[in-house]
């Protein structure tokens, strides 16, 4: 509740006033029922409070957010690499240290019986995944015999219910709000990632993440 709480409050955070141009567009791919994102956000906005720096966010679709980055409309990306920059080899990119860390497991119905806890316990079941992180999950998707995607946790959820999938591969953070209704296999996640902050190649965006890189390293020392 005090993530949801904090959403609104986070769309506005920035710095003390400076000239627009110095102003970075960051697109936070969302959906209604995911905070994630917006936490590590507000951690780099709070590493640059003494910065010479505004952040703007952009809570967007993640179809949308990935192509108003790949096209140049915003400055950054707040995700997985392996979402945004996906066939983009071509192009120069630069990204923060990892923000945060999003273990994935399979999620099953509590009266389901044993939870998952590999891929090979999962092959000959039909598996649920959100479109968000298809190409994350691509490599393993690659092992499993079919495959449902859906554009949101929530509505994987509802197909769970509906018995339409046998499994849901997400990670835990999208997945607080339906945990009590649902089983996993805690000490087994099937992979983990990692959210960064993906910049354009500019001397701005540059200056930027060496500072989150310089104050995360700080931080990393102190804890």
């Amino acid at each position: 509740m005090m993530l949801r709480l904090l959403l609104p409050l986070l769309l506005t955070i920035s710095f003390p006033a400076h000239s627009a141009e110095s102003a970075l567009r960051v697109a936070i791919p969302v959906d209604d029922h995911e905070a994630g994102a917006f936490s590590d956000f507000q951690r780099v906005s709070q590493m640059l409070a003494q910065q010479p720096l505004q952040l703007s966010a952009l809570r967007l679709p993640s179809r949308r957010a990935y192509l108003m980055f790949s096209h140049g409309d915003v400055d950054c990306v707040l995700d997985f690499p392996e979402n945004s920059v996906k066939g983009k080899d071509g192009d120069s990119y630069l990204q923060s240290p990892p923000l945060s860390q999003y273990p994935f497991y399979f999620f099953t119905l509590i009266e389901s019986g044993e939870p998952l806890s590999s891929i090979e316990e999962a092959e000959g079941l039909v598996v649920g995944i959100p479109r968000r992180h298809e190409f994350y999950l691509a490599r393993f998707a690659e092992n499993l015999k079919t495959i449902e995607l859906a554009r949101s946790e929530e509505q994987l959820f509802k197909m769970l219910q509906l018995n339409r999938i046998d499994a849901i591969l997400a990670a835990l953070p999208y997945m607080e709000a339906y945990r009590e209704r649902l089983r996993f296999h805690s000490a087994s996640p099937i992979t983990t990632a990692a959210n960064h902050l993906i910049c354009h190649d500019t001397e701005t965006n540059l200056k930027l993440l060496r500072f989150v890189d310089t104050t995360s390293a700080d931080q990393d020392g102190d804890s």
